[in-house]
This record gives C-alpha cells, structure tokens and sequence, in this order.
C-alpha cells in the first residue's frame, strides 16, 4: 500500500502522508486489529453479541448512505435509519462468523481502497436482493454480475476520490469529507473500510458453494419448454353493456327490487357527485357523412337530417327517432342518450351548441367532422349530485351491467355447447355470408321437419352490438404468471395443459377479469433432448443467479433472526424484524453534531 501511495504522489509531500498514515493508524489500531465503534464517550444504540454500536458509527453509516439532508423527524429518516441499523447488524454478525473461519483483512488493504476510491457500507442483504428482484424482471443478471452486486458493488458509498487535480491523493480534501460530511475520525472510518472487506470476504465464502445440479436444470428446461397455444373467443360484457337497449319497463322494475345496491354505488362513488363541474345531459341524433365527402353526398346527408330535425320539433318522440336512425352505434341504442358530459369531452362544436341550449331545447343543426347532428338537452347539474337525483343514472349504468354478464355469460355457454357437440371453434361464428342467407336457412329449416338433432338445433344468435372473433394466444408455459390476451388464471392454465388432440375443447366457460373465454387448445409443443443441449448453459446460469440471490437473502435473514430469538441482539432502534429484542429508548436518538469550522492543519 505505501509503494502504492508512493507511486501516485510521490515527493515529499507523499512522504509527509505515508508518514501521518503510518503513525496514526499503528496508534490507534495496530495492524490487524479486529476492534470497531469503540467511541467510549457515545452512546450506545445496538449491542451484538457483546460487541456494542455506537451513535457515531450509526450517524456515519447514515451519512455513508444518502447525501440528502433529510429531517430527523421525517418518515424517511426513520426508515433509513433502521435499514442502516439493519445493515450494521447484520455486518457484526458477519464480522462474527469470519472471525470463527479466519478470515481478516489489514489496514494496508483499507488504505489501497481509500486511495482508490473505493469505500463501502453494509447494507441489508434483502434490500440489495428487492431490487436485484426488479432489475431480474426486465433483463438477465449474470451469477457473477449477481455475486459481485451481493458481495460488493452493492455496498459501494459513493464519496468520490479524495485526488486533486493532477489525480494525486490529496489528504487534506481526505480530512475534510471524513471530518466535516461523515462526522467521523479518520482513523475509524478507515477502520470502518477494513471491516467492510471482512464482510465482504465472508459473503462470498458464504456463497462459494451454491450450485444448480443439473437435475433442476433439466427440470426447469420441461417446465419452460412445455407450451401451449390456445384459441379463444373473448366476451367481454363491459363492452356490451353500453350498447343494450334497455326496455323501460325492465330498467323500472329493476330499479325498485335494487334500491340497496344503488345506494351502495352511490356512497363507494360519492367522489363522482361531489363538488362536480357543471355538466349537461343530452341525447343526439348523428348522420355521418364524411368531410371530405362529394356535394351531392353532402347534400343527402343534410336533408335527411333535416327531415328528422322538422319531425323531432313537431312533438315525436326523439329518443325513438334516434334509435331507428342515428348513426352513432355507441348512444343510438340508448335513445341516443349520451349521459352527463362536463366541458371539454365533446368536440368543440357540439360543446358550443350543446351548453347554449335551455334544458329541453332542440338545436339547429350541428356540424362537425363525423357528420350532421340534432341535440336535445335534457338536464344540467354541478355542485353536489343527490342520491335521489343520481338514482335513474345509476340503475341504469348497474342494470345494463348485469345483463351485460347475463347476455354474455348466455351466449358463452351456447358456444361451448356447440364446440362440445363437435365444431371446431373456427366455425362457431356467422361470417358475412353466413348473414345474408340467414333468412333462407331459418325458411329452409321450418320446411324440413326431419332434420337430425343437430340441425333442428336453433342457430347462434349474436345480439347487435356484439362484435365477436376468434383470436390465438402465443406459446405460454406452466410458470408463465399471464396467459398472452387473456390474463391471470392458474385454473385456466392448468386446464389448458390438460387438453389433447383428441379432446381441444376447454372443458367449461372459464372467467378471467370479469370477461368470458371459450377456448380450444390450437398446438402443443413438447420439449427434446436436442434443444436441452442448446439452452442448458443459459438455463444454469439463470437459475444459478436466482439461486445465489434466494439462498443468500434466506441465509441472512435466518442467521439474523435466530440472533434475535436467542436474545443476542439488544436495539433502541426498531429494527426491520418482528423478531428483534428491543430495548426502550429511554432518550431520543442524537443528533448528528453540527460541522464544525474546518481547524488549521498542520498537513
């Protein structure tokens, strides 16, 4: 380490730090000294088998840490000063196991780090291995990149090189940062750097061992590389919902048997009804016509909404008008009611006209870019919204769900029946031409009373509104967490893996995240033994990187937590771990002392 230092400062002033470094650390330690946070005049804030932590040595592992000024009362100064309590705990316990197998490190190691500008501080190996866990999700960690991040690179504080500008160690600069930013002495902080690579020693000789036999990588490898494929029709009855024609009657009736689930939705969503900006409701009519349409198209768009605007101002009923005629799929089923809108939702010309209308006021016509529109307001309301006044809003919004998932739960089941009766689930949907001789077939099928059972069968009606196809997954695996285009379900995919050449229909109507799937299995694909001897090498080394991760976090915790138990660990700080034996804090925790004014150096 001298020649070291020779080497990279050179002169007699590198004589005057060997000589200051050389005396004050064989003083104050001598070469191999295994003695750490022995500050006599501090408080002590964590005992470990005997070996007591003191408040300097906490402050300076906070203050190696972070270089934020966070508040001693803040929530994140109380979380960060149990994991760096965490941290030194769980480095004494290391410290502990290397002093039993032998190993140490000397000073002249810590000094060649500092000079490098190398520094460390143990932190909790599970914190390292939460967010090894994230980086893991999103790419591939090598077991060396695993083991270096576990043992080391983890740990690194980030102070910089104490070097001036010619890349010299520079002591001053050195004293200062120890002095004035860690609020430490220098001696400890570099004893503090030769018990880091004591640790550090002692995690790789606890992960020295860990290897992947290749029974589990060969298990791994089926598991991986046995896939399925399926193919499915989604109904989604959120979707439906919105186009149903409710029948007033129904929607009446319904109302009243459910008053307790309309007021339910009302006090989880008062949010919705509270402080609301002011929104107008209206129903439209809609004729498309496209802007960049020829005159004489225009022009037919035009009086035939013309013609509908003189028959809704002479008294007939508009929302029966924009059911037999709007052009807007999404509110005509609806009576071409649109609900409450605040400003801004609708397109600006529509807004204008739509908020400078009297509640029950016919509009001229409106022009915007999907064609010609009539708008009758009907209502206006802001502030907070009753449950008397919400009441028709909500139990329509609820009814039309519900028999959404009726409708859709129906239509389901009669596809399933008719994959179980023998159809591919390609033919279970109409296609265009399957529609335009709709009619000659039902004609064709009342003429022919002795058809066979699965003719007579009546034929799938699929309600307007409804737009159905067949879709296919990709190629997922058993430990695959989603199904591509389906979702999350471990029933689904164990029934998937279930299904054969000889039986492709799933087995039920199965429900991932409120919507219905018919499916059918469409490939299978086995693993071989060729493709094992291609992919072992990078299937080892991910389960070795997982492994080296899980092994040492589990290791670590359980050393940790068995000290706790046994009552080894004494704390007046809250330790991570319900396990921890506290003892009361009978003062509050020190303050970090004030920087002092940087002395006159005799360097």
């Amino acid at each position: 380490m001298l020649e070291f230092i020779r080497n990279h400062v050179g002169g007699l002033f590198g004589l005057l730090i060997i000589g200051i470094l050389s005396f004050v650390f064989a003083v104050a330690f001598g070469q191999q000294s295994q003695g750490w946070g022995r500050g006599a005049a501090d408080n002590t804030v964590i005992t470990v088998d005997g070996v007591e932590i003191s408040e300097a040595t906490l402050e300076y592992a906070i203050n190696m840490n972070t270089n934020r000024d966070l508040g001693k009362d803040s929530p994140e100064y109380a979380s960060l000063r149990q994991q760096v309590a965490k941290g030194l705990v769980e480095r004494q316990l290391l410290l502990n196991m290397a002093e039993k197998a032998g190993i140490s490190a000397s000073t002249d190691e810590a000094h060649e780090n500092i000079i490098n500008g190398d520094f460390f501080i143990t932190r909790p190996i599970s914190t390292i291995a939460t967010q090894l866990g994230f980086q893991r999700m999103y790419s591939a960690l090598a077991p060396d990149r695993v083991k270096n991040i576990l043992v080391k690179d983890g740990h690194r504080a980030m102070l910089g090189r104490f070097t001036d500008a010619k890349g010299k160690f520079d002591i001053k600069m050195f004293n200062n940062v120890i002095k004035y930013q860690l609020n430490y002495k220098e001696p400890d902080f570099v004893e503090e750097q030769r018990l880091e690579i004591i640790a550090q020693r002692m995690r790789m000789l606890l992960m020295s061992g860990i290897s992947v036999p290749e029974s589990e990588v060969r298990d791994a490898y089926q598991r991986e590389n046995d896939t399925v494929s399926l193919s499915y029709i989604k109904l989604a009855p959120a979707l439906f919902a919105g186009n149903l024609t409710s029948d007033s009657g129904e929607l009446a009736q319904w109302t009243e048997a459910n008053q307790d689930k309309i007021k339910q939705y009302y006090e989880t969503n008062k949010f919705k009804y509270t402080n609301v900006e002011k929104s107008a409701k209206a129903r439209h009519i809609l004729i498309k016509v496209d802007e960049d349409a020829d005159e004489p198209t225009q022009n037919a768009a035009k009086a035939k909404v013309e013609a509908l605007l003189a028959q809704a101002r002479a008294g007939e009923d508009f929302a029966r008008l924009a059911a037999e005629n709007s052009e807007d799929p999404g509110s005509a089923t609806k009576g071409g009611d649109l609900g409450y809108n605040p400003r801004g939702v609708m397109v600006p010309a529509f807004d204008e006209v739509m908020f400078a209308l009297q509640p029950g006021e016919i509009s001229d016509l409106v022009k915007t870019q999907f064609g010609y529109h009539i708008i009758k307001l009907e209502d206006f309301r802001e502030g907070t919204v009753s449950l008397e006044d919400a009441t028709d809003e909500i139990a329509r919004k609820l009814y039309e769900e519900n028999r959404g998932r009726e409708v859709m739960s129906s239509l389901a089941d009669q596809l399933l029946a008719a994959m179980k009766s023998g159809k591919d689930i390609s033919e279970l949907l109409p296609t265009d031409a399957d529609a335009a001789t709709a009619d000659e077939a039902a004609a064709a099928n009342e003429e022919n009373a002795d058809q066979n059972a699965e003719e007579d069968a009546p034929a799938l009606t699929i309600p307007d509104g409804v737009h159905l196809m067949v879709q296919t997954t990709s190629a997922f695996n058993r430990t695959d967490a989603l199904i591509p285009g389906i979702g999350k379900s471990e029933e689904l995919i164990n029934a998937a893996f279930a299904l054969t050449e000889q039986s492709k229909a799933g087995s039920k109507v199965f429900t991932v995240n409120d919507n219905f799937f018919v499916v059918q299995l469409k490939e299978r694909k086995q693993p071989s033994d060729e493709d094992f001897k291609v992919q072992q090498d990078e299937i080892e080394s991910r389960l070795l990187a997982s492994k080296i991760l899980t092994w040492m976090n589990d290791r670590i915790d359980s050393v940790m937590n068995k000290a706790m138990k046994d009552g080894r660990i004494e704390s007046r700080i809250p330790l991570p771990s319900t396990l921890a034996k506290k003892t009361p804090e009978t003062a509050p925790p020190a303050a970090t002392p004030k920087a002092k004014e940087p002395e006159k150096s005799a360097n």
